[in-house]
């Protein structure tokens, strides 16, 4: 299995000149030099809480993918423990 996404970090802010609304960008200094309307990896999102998960997508997946790998090799570490609760917390929390 191979998913080709945009890579992170991505973060969630609220879109100045909407409604209200929020966008998830790129965080990456490269990508903000680049052209505006590329770095936006989603827009016009209704609620926080939505953007907070969409920004966590790739920390999300980066920890998942290295706790199965870990948990099929019967040992998970406790900086594995942490990246994935740093993940869920982006997800959760502003």
């Amino acid at each position: 299995m191979s998913a080709s996404h945009t890579p992170g970090p991505w973060i969630a802010e609220r879109n100045r000149s909407d409604y209200g609304n929020y966008a998830v960008r790129m965080g990456d200094n490269d990508t903000m030099r680049a052209d505006r309307a590329s770095r936006f990896v989603a827009c016009n999102v209704i609620h926080a809480a939505d953007a907070r998960l969409i920004a966590a997508a790739p920390d999300l997946l980066a920890a998942l993918t290295v706790l199965a790998t870990e948990a099929g090799n019967c040992r998970i570490y406790p900086e594995t423990i942490d990246a994935a609760l740093a993940a869920i917390a982006k997800a959760v929390h502003s």
